[in-house]
């Protein structure tokens, strides 16, 4: 986020200076904590996927995604984090033009790792709603038409930020709003159609409610909340609306006059801004992690109590005919549609001759 607008000149940026040191303390202190969680989580992943087995082909993958993560989380905060936050206080005298040119390369690091966090996230989210709908094509296909389309818009936002041409983490650019929206867009069909499998298998979430401890019912619903991208829609849900609001001409210029005010008046368009350039990247990146861990863990309610019940063919019912019939070695074997009788019942249909002819014997 600018909070300079258009000021320009050194007394400009000695006048905001404090503003923009506080929102460096600020972005990262609020990194630093949700860093230190993500890793964490990371380690933990890490630590099941191996014990798992980590020569699996679905394991390797989730590795590959959180090792991703976590070089990218890492890039994001080493780069545009703590060298923007060096910068600032090594050159407090600087222009406003000479800061911003100088935060170019953390505006180019800061959106591409957004980028990546974001795809790999969404990925593993509708990784969570295949698996409930193995055999459909709509919704494969309607998963991955989302996901290209957020990739291009992302990857075309990281071209304009990296060009200083705006965009930074999304922001000011039809094209990175149109990423966020897409995004929000790829959770939200998944949450729908988990919701509606968890209707459709209603039955085992009752069983489930039924068994086990509160608490256990308690960590069960919240599993299924976050396993289905419920949660992270409601996160995306404020990203998308501060970032279409803060483009607003009206919002902007509010903005711009209440951080002129002294003291400068906070709300939620200016601390938003801070809170997504130092939260949202660690954030996306502690979801999926969470959701491997839930999977590994076997505590995921798609896998335990929905799978299972999914609606499959009626069972096979046999009907074996157990009437007896005699018959004379004169006459000839009776005819019958074979209905109920098994090919390898041989030796009873033997017993039964033996039988028939046991019979003959004593009658003469």
């Amino acid at each position: 986020m600018d909070p300079i607008g258009n000021a320009d000149g050194h007394t400009a940026a000695a006048r905001y200076f404090p503003d923009l040191l506080w929102t460096a303390v600020v972005v990262s202190t609020s990194f630093a904590v949700l860093y230190g969680l993500f890793v964490a989580l990371a380690v933990v992943s890490v630590y099941l996927l191996i014990r798992r087995g980590a020569h699996r082909p679905l394991s390797a993958i989730q590795l590959f995604a959180v090792s991703t993560l976590l070089i990218s989380t890492t890039t994001h905060w080493s780069i545009v984090v703590l060298q923007r936050f060096g910068s600032l206080l090594a050159h407090p005298n600087k222009s406003v033009d000479a800061l911003w040119t100088a935060f170019l390369v953390e505006q180019c690091v800061g959106t591409a790792t957004l980028t990546i966090n974001i795809i790999l996230s969404d990925l593993v989210v509708w990784w969570r709603t295949w698996v409930l709908w193995p055999e459909n094509r709509l919704v494969k296909a309607w998963g991955a038409i989302l996901l290209l389309a957020t990739l291009a818009m992302g990857v075309s936002d990281t071209h304009f930020s990296c060009k200083a041409e705006g965009g930074f983490m999304y922001e000011g650019l039809f094209v990175g709003n149109a990423a966020s929206i897409l995004s929000l867009s790829t959770n939200l069909a998944a949450t729908i159609l988990t919701a509606y499998k968890a209707w459709v298998c209603r039955k085992a979430f009752h069983r489930l409610m039924a068994k086990g401890s509160r608490t256990s019912q308690v960590e069960s619903v919240l599993a299924l909340l976050v396993e289905s991208g419920a949660l992270y829609c409601a996160l995306w849900i404020v990203v998308v609306v501060w970032q279409v609001g803060i483009d607003n001409r009206f919002i902007k210029n509010s903005v711009m006059a209440s951080l002129k005010k002294e003291p400068p008046r906070p709300s939620f368009w200016t601390v938003g801004g801070v809170l997504i350039e130092g939260c949202l990247v660690p954030l996306i990146a502690i979801y999926p992690t969470i959701i491997i861990v839930v999977v590994a863990l076997n505590k995921s309610p798609v896998d335990n109590n929905m799978k299972g019940d999914l609606p499959g063919p009626d069972p096979l019912t046999v009907v074996v005919n157990t009437t007896v019939t005699s018959h004379s070695d004169l006459e000839s074997p009776p005819r019958t549609s074979g209905e109920g009788r098994l090919p390898h019942d041989v030796d009873g249909d033997h017993k039964l001759a033996d039988l028939a002819d046991d019979d003959v014997s004593a009658m003469v």
